[in-house]
């Protein structure tokens, strides 16, 4: 290839400036200019707002449609600072400013309730359509434009209009292939739509976790039985629990289900957990969580000296990037749940509750009253040990 290059670099040049002087000679580079030095430079600056919105919007209604169209209820619609969101009654509009840190949108499907397997795969099959329809929608609307602005630059006469529609071309070429890149994202918290779907297609734990995150805000029925099904059987199929990011989703709701749904404890889960290296899952914010609940799992089930162990082993080896108000606060709720201390003024005040990315959906769902749920006091466990009796002769008297 490196051979041809200057002959590849020859050719190309030949070819813009063929193409170059056929557009001087018909008048239409000429049109181009005029269209660009019509347009005054506050609409340049106007046209950027929205353009981004216009984008945006169609972007989201693509997953917003897909999902109405296959039968799957609304909950919120995001456009950056803007939330239109529904409750048991009817919709409702928000306005963020904090949200600009999202600079993008969100659809929060109300997924329905969830029984059997079945219904799960039809779930994560809709879920999957949503997820590429979205990004069909924006090459499609890209795209259109170009064929608007072609035709617009061959067949009008009308400048200004030209070269509105010019400018909205470029911006829109621009950001659309600015969200495509995203599309391909993949880091550990962030999965562009491309990336997503070959998940939800292919990956079980995250297909799991994808949907008990958005279940979490579901208007339906409890879906607890399920998910506690589906968490213990996902778990008993991994040759190897690791720290990957889903799994521990995975664990966590199946020791949600044991813990506060009171589902029937598995032995054999129990022995795999017990097993699971510490130390190393507290040098994340997810492990650090898992670690803290799997405390309460040990105290849950009678294993009150377990339990304790973790506890100490979470406060005193947390990772050192974790933010210290969520070690503090993980550490004050799980010595209140179990017993060891009574941390009632520091869990009430809002302050002092570490919610995560929880605050992105306070439009509708409260993270602090979520939070709260998980300050109950566990079952009283009596933590002691027998006494051998001391079976010792008295002195006799003379």
């Amino acid at each position: 290839m490196k051979k041809y290059r200057l002959l590849i670099y020859i050719l190309s040049c030949f070819i813009i400036g063929f193409v170059f002087t056929y557009l001087v000679y018909i008048g239409l580079w000429t049109r181009l200019i005029d269209g660009f030095s019509n347009v005054p430079f506050w609409l340049y600056l106007l046209l950027i707002p929205i353009v981004f919105y216009i984008t945006l919007t169609l972007h989201e209604l693509g997953h917003l449609i897909a999902f109405r169209v296959q039968g799957i209820r609304i909950r919120a619609l995001y456009l950056t600072v803007f939330v239109f969101y529904k409750d048991e009654k009817s919709w409702h509009f928000k306005f963020v400013p904090k949200l600009w840190v999202l600079f993008g949108g969100l659809v929060v499907p109300d997924l329905p309730q969830i029984k059997n397997e079945e219904e799960m795969n039809q779930v994560v099959k809709k879920f999957a359509i949503s997820l590429m329809a979205a990004p069909i929608v924006t090459i499609s609307v890209m795209s259109l434009s170009i064929l608007v602005f072609f035709f617009t630059w061959v067949f009008s006469s009308f400048v200004l209009w030209f070269g509105i529609i010019t400018i909205f071309m470029i911006y829109t070429t621009l950001l659309s292939i600015l969200y495509i890149y995203t599309f391909k994202l993949n880091t550990k918290h962030l999965y562009g739509d491309f990336v997503a779907y070959r998940k939800m297609k292919d990956d079980p734990l995250f297909q799991f976790a994808e949907i008990y995150q958005y279940l979490s805000f579901s208007l339906s029925e409890d879906h607890h039985s399920y998910i506690y099904q589906k968490a213990q059987s996902l778990i008993e199929a991994q040759p190897k629990l690791n720290h990957q990011i889903f799994l521990i989703v995975t664990i966590m709701a199946y020791l949600d289900g044991v813990i506060h749904q009171h589902f029937p404890n598995s032995d054999t889960i129990y022995q795999r957990l017990s097993s699971l290296p510490i130390k190393r899952f507290v040098t994340s914010e997810e492990g650090l969580t898992l670690v803290y609940n799997l405390a309460e799992y040990e105290y849950f089930l009678g294993h009150v000296e377990n339990a304790y162990q973790i506890v100490d082993v979470a406060a005193k080896q947390a990772g050192k990037r974790i933010p210290i108000k969520m070690k503090d606060y993980l550490k004050n709720r799980t010595e209140h749940v179990l017993h060891i201390a009574y941390h009632d003024e520091f869990l009430n005040d809002n302050e002092n509750i570490y919610i995560g990315q929880g605050w992105l959906f306070e439009a509708i769902s409260d993270p602090y009253e979520a939070a709260k749920k998980e300050h109950k006091k566990l079952p009283f466990q009596i933590y002691a040990c027998d006494i051998p009796e001391v079976n010792e002769k008295m002195p006799s008297e003379d």
